[in-house]
Formats: C-alpha cells, structure tokens, sequence
C-alpha cells in the first residue's frame, strides 16, 4: 500500500484523546454517518480507507492506493441547537471545536484534502445555512464571518495557526435524524443494493447489522501498529468490505436454483435419493447460516472453504463430487468444521461454495 507522507505522522504521534467505550446514543450516530459516508465513497466508485476513531471520528483516504489525501472529519449531534461561530470557537478547555480540528494540520497539512465539521443539526452563518445534505466550505462564507473565525483560532492556536488551515474548513450538514438515524440509513443502504442488484430481494436489517458491527468493531480496536498497512487492516474499512457483502448476496440469491443442478449431479454420481434429501437439508442450514453477515468466524470459514474448493475443481474439472468433499475436508481445522455447523453440513458447504 503506498505511504502518503501524513500516514507516517497518523502512526507516530498518538491521537490527542484517548477513546473510552461508545455506546450513547450520540455514537450511533456517528456509526450510521460512517456507514452512509462508505455507501456514498463506494458509489463514486472510490478506492477508499476509513479509518474509525483515530485522531478524530472518522478519517477517509478517498484514493489509498495513488496516495490520496486524507480528510479529517469531527461528526457532532445536536438536537435542539444549529451551530453558530460562537458554539464552533467558543474554548471548553482550552480548546474549541474549530481549533481541535485545525490542530490535525500538525500532522502533515500537505497530505490533508479537508477538515470537517459534519453534524444532524444546521450550520448558521450570516446571509447564509447549510441545510440537509450541503457542504459549505470556508471560502463560501461571508468575509465578516471569515474574519471573525480566522481571529478567534489565531488567538487560540498562537504561532500555529496560518491561513492554508482555514481553506480546509468544511461544514457538512447531514441528512441523518438523530432520533432515526438507523432507519434513515437502511434506507440508505437498500437504496444502494437495489441499483448493485436490481430485481433481487434481500433483508437489509441482518445487511445493516453486519455493516454496523463492523464498524463499532474498528471503532473499539485500539492496538499499536507500527506499520501503516498493518494498521489499516485492523482499523479501517475499504471497498472489498461492501463487494464481498455484495458477491455473497448475490451467491445466497442464486442458492436454490444452484442445488438442482448440484441435486441432479448428486444423482448421477451415484448418491442415493435419502442421502440427497439429506444433503438439501444441510444446504439449507448451511444457507441460513452463511447469511448471518455479521458472523466473522462463518464469513471468514465459508471464504476460505470457497478457495479450497475452487482451488481443486480448477486443477481437475473431472473430479467426482465425492472426491471433492472429502478432499476439502481434509484441509479444514476442527474449528473451521465447527464454524461452518459441524460434521453433519460439511457435505452440503463444500457443494454449496463450488457451485455459488
């Protein structure tokens, strides 16, 4: 993965704040901004990293592998209040919202694309708001207001502070509600698997769920790394997190008419008709439990299994069906066996991932 210059600085000084456990309502929040924010990076087609709760809320390398810049975003909820100059420069230890953002330039302001301020409630500003779904940058705003910003945070940041950091401001307004912002983003989210898979029919909330834990489960990992790749596969999420969940979709679609081309094959090589019966059993089983999305240790099991099994029927396109389960099972652990529901659906998994 090619270093952009400020992914050396993001590893070598440790954040500001140390997290501690995030279960209010607030970070939901900020979970479902996540999760919008990558729907809407993947539909652009973006070769993103999100990196969760790490120097701020959220940081997004929009073109990780040409060494993209990086946007530092501060995600803030407020249900009664829109936000003021006043609210975003006003200093609660020493820091104020606008100058605790600023101070991310320390790490490499070259490598920064963008320093944002994104929250559920309005961004209020002379002759001007930013509403639902807008963006104002700093240079869209009055030079009254500009003045008055540029002011407060020279006061507050002293010799630190020059102007190239105030042309990263952004205000972002998010259309999220904070009263409802999980199902604003399922929403989101069947919105964007409709027009990946037209003409099929899914259950987004178990799709939302496994997105959701992922999220909270980057959010929570707080190891050292040392070295930046390391880091980004442990703490951030990039495109192939939404094209698996696409693919094994797209593969659970498929699942039934795929089981009578492998139930006729079964047949023909001999099975006899209460072993198929049992072996439709097991596929359904198995169908059920590959869909749980958000089960890392089955995701993960039925990945390697589907490499397996490809890996062999590629290197002899005529080997039996029986030889080719038994040849699977012999390269899967005891707990592989047991991730993918026992002994007793082995035979329908490895039939399920060479065929799907």
């Amino acid at each position: 993965m090619p270093a952009n210059p400020i992914t050396l600085s993001i590893l070598s000084r440790p954040p500001r704040e140390k997290s501690g456990p995030k279960t209010s309502g607030r970070y939901d929040f900020q979970k479902n901004w996540t999760i919008c924010k990558i729907i809407d990076l993947h539909a652009k087609q973006k070769n993103y990293l999100v990196i969760c709760d790490y120097h701020e809320d959220v940081l997004i390398f929009d073109d990780i592998a040409n060494q993209g810049k990086a946007s530092f975003i501060q995600v803030k909820t407020d249900e009664n209040n829109s936000w003021t100059i006043t609210r975003l420069t006003k200093k609660i230890k020493g820091k104020s919202i606008i100058g605790k953002l600023l101070s991310n330039c320390d790490l490499g302001i070259d490598g920064i694309d963008g320093l944002v301020i994104a929250s559920n409630a309005i961004f209020e500003f002379t002759n001007l708001s930013c509403k639902q779904k807008e963006e104002l940058p700093f240079s869209a705003l009055s030079e009254d207001d500009s003045n008055k910003i540029i002011t407060s945070i020279r006061k507050e940041m002293g010799d630190k502070f020059h102007d190239k950091m105030s042309s990263l401001l952004v205000f972002s307004c998010s259309p999220l509600s904070l009263k409802d912002d999980s199902t604003h983003t399922k929403g989101i989210l069947a919105e964007f698997l409709e027009s990946r898979l037209p003409n099929r029919t899914f259950s987004v909330t178990p799709i939302y769920r496994a997105l959701f834990d992922e999220v909270k489960r980057k959010t929570s990992e707080d190891s050292n790394h040392s070295d930046f790749e390391t880091f980004a596969s442990k703490k951030g999420i990039t495109r192939s997190l939404l094209e698996d969940l696409l693919a094994l979709l797209a593969s659970n679609q498929n699942s039934d008419s795929t089981w009578q081309t492998v139930s006729g094959s079964l047949s023909q090589e001999g099975f006899a008709p209460l072993a198929v019966n049992r072996i439709r059993r097991a596929w359904q089983l198995y169908d059920i439990r590959r869909s749980d999305y958000a089960n890392v240790s089955i995701q993960s099991t039925s990945k390697k299994l589907k490499q397996i099994s490809n890996s062999m029927a590629k290197e002899n396109e005529d080997i039996s069906l029986k030889t080719l389960i038994a040849a699977c099972t012999s390269k899967l652990s005891t707990v592989d066996i047991e991730n993918i529901g026992g002994s007793e659906i082995l035979e329908a998994a490895v039939l399920y991932e060479t065929f799907n």
